[in-house]
């Protein structure tokens, strides 16, 4: 089958049904001793706080966070997680066997460099693999120079599949992405629950067989 290369420069508007959106966090949470995290106890007023690599990898680990709030403190780099190193935040094996992220994600306007992926057949694929809830919120996130290079479907820098919830505020630059169907530079898949992509963009590559876009 022919593989479909593009080059993206997108700016996504999508219009949200949901127009009571989250305003962008003000200013930086209160540090407390929470473990894994930099601090907060993940609700609303007090979301996790993500300073280092290390901790965004956390998350991934702890799918009994994935209904809490986080908020990123500042620019992260990713690049020592190679091959599937990277724990992928919000799985899906099928209709019964999944595990969305359902919670809120602030980038707080702060940046992730180098995230990287590689595998020969892995499905939802991103920072985010799997996305689903009323209430999941991902915004005021830039990513630069995400590498994805995986045989599967479903795969996008930031999200691999938005089945519902909204993103917003969220660039991605000098992506460079490879699959097979459902591909993206921002989000690969998302559905009729999506409920908005608001002032959103991508620019890079993107290189498929099917159902590829911004």
């Amino acid at each position: 089958m022919k593989k479909i290369t593009i080059l993206i420069s997108a700016l996504l508007l999508t219009v949200c049904s949901n127009a009571d959106l989250i305003p962008c966090a003000a200013g930086n949470p209160l540090l407390t001793d929470t473990g894994p995290y930099g601090g907060g106890d993940g609700t609303d007023e007090n979301p996790y706080q993500i300073y280092t690599a290390e901790q965004m990898n956390t998350i991934g680990v702890n799918p009994n966070d994935w209904d809490r709030n986080f908020i990123l403190i500042k620019d992260i780099d990713l690049s020592e997680y190679k091959g599937e190193t990277f724990n992928i935040i919000g799985s899906y094996t099928d209709y019964s066997n999944n595990h969305p992220f359902s919670g809120v994600f602030d980038g707080n306007n702060n940046t992730i460099k180098n995230f990287s992926y590689t595998s020969t057949d892995k499905d939802y694929v991103g920072i985010f693999g799997y996305v689903s809830g009323s209430y999941a919120y991902i915004r005021n996130l830039r990513l630069t120079d995400p590498n994805i290079h995986t045989g599967g479907d479903y795969v996008g820098s930031l999200v691999g599949w938005l089945r519902s919830g909204n993103i917003s505020y969220c660039r991605v630059k000098n992506c460079n992405i490879s699959g097979a169907n459902n591909l993206g530079g921002l989000v690969g898949r998302t559905s009729q629950e999506t409920m908005g992509i608001l002032y959103c963009s991508s620019s890079g590559y993107v290189l498929g067989d099917n159902y590829i876009g911004g």
